[in-house]
C-alpha cells in the first residue's frame, strides 16, 4: 500500500462512485419499465354484463378497452362450441356497446367469449323463456 500514489486513490473512488451511479440508474429504469409494464396489464379489456347473467329479453353488453385493440365476441353453446359471432371489430373510443337478443336460441346455458390483443374472457350466461 506505500507505492500507492494518492492520484490513484482519488481515481479509484470515481470509479467505485461511477459504477455505483451506473448500477442505481439501471435499477431506476427497470423500476420504471416494471411498473409501466404492470399499469399496461391492469389496462386489459373488460366485458360487462349484468349481476347474475341471466337473460330473458333483449340486453346490451358493454365492452371497454384503454386502448385501441380488435375485439371478437362469440356466442358458445355448452360445449364450448361457436353459435354465432356478436361482433368482430375495432375498438376506437375506450367503449364499444353492443345489443345481444337472446329470444333467437333455445333456453340453456351458454357461454360469452371475448378474444382481443391482450385478453380473452369466457363468461357463463343462462337463457331463460
Amino acid at each position: 500500500m506505500d507505492n500507492i500514489s494518492s492520484t490513484q486513490i482519488i481515481l479509484g473512488i470515481f470509479y467505485l462512485t461511477g459504477a455505483i451511479a451506473l448500477v442505481l440508474a439501471a435499477y431506476s429504469i427497470y423500476l420504471k419499465r416494471f411498473k409501466r409494464n404492470k399499469l399496461k396489464a391492469l389496462n386489459t379489456v373488460s366485458l360487462i354484463t349484468s349481476r347474475e347473467n341471466i337473460f330473458a329479453a333483449k340486453t346490451r353488453f358493454l365492452v371497454v378497452a384503454p386502448e385501441v385493440c380488435h375485439v371478437k365476441v362469440d356466442l358458445l353453446d355448452a360445449d364450448e362450441k361457436v353459435i354465432q359471432t356478436l361482433i368482430d371489430q375495432e375498438i376506437t373510443n375506450e367503449e364499444l356497446p353492443f345489443d345481444f337478443d337472446p329470444t333467437a336460441y333455445e333456453a340453456g346455458k351458454y357461454y360469452l367469449y371475448l378474444n382481443s390483443d391482450n385478453a380473452n374472457i369466457l363468461r357463463s350466461i343462462t337463457i331463460v323463456r
